[in-house]
């Protein structure tokens, strides 16, 4: 229910002043204390906004995939790029720097900071390098140690 704001018509006109400021200031206090004031009005409280919700859409399972009446051999495990540059430096052929980039997507520094770093370092590999006869090109391998 929403009330009406009431008008308050009944002001205390203010003391008057002495002279001649006291005069217009008179008259114009008395000017005002004659006009009605407005009351703040007591407005309802306002109802609880809605929070939006999402729309959902009613869950469908998809339809099943065709399965392979065959079996598929065991998957591969994925190599790592540290793998794979192993299994190329530990062929007979070795590898040149621009077959390490080709194959790990490195780029040259990274190549020999890892064979430097990780698997001479590291891994303790017996990393070797020789200019190859056929290719004119650095040629990267791994030797296995001789045993004593």
């Amino acid at each position: 229910m929403a009330t009406k704001p009431t008008l308050s018509t009944t002001k205390t006109p203010p003391k008057a002043k002495t002279g001649a400021q006291g005069s217009a200031a008179t008259q114009a206090s008395a000017a005002n204390a004659t006009r009605p004031t407005k009351a703040t009005p007591s407005l309802p409280a306002k109802p609880a906004a809605k929070k939006k919700t999402a729309q959902t859409k009613p869950i469908t399972t998809p339809a099943k995939a065709l399965v392979s009446p065959v079996p598929t051999s065991a998957p591969t495990p994925s190599l790592s790029k540290q793998a794979q540059l192993i299994a190329l430096l530990r062929s007979p052929r070795g590898g040149t720097l621009e077959q390490m980039t080709q194959l790990t997507g490195w780029q040259a520094h990274t190549v020999r900071g890892a064979i430097s770093g990780v698997l001479r370092k590291r891994l303790g590999l017996d990393v070797q390098c020789a200019v190859g006869a056929d290719l004119g090109k650095r040629v990267y391998r791994i030797t296995e140690p001789v045993a004593v």
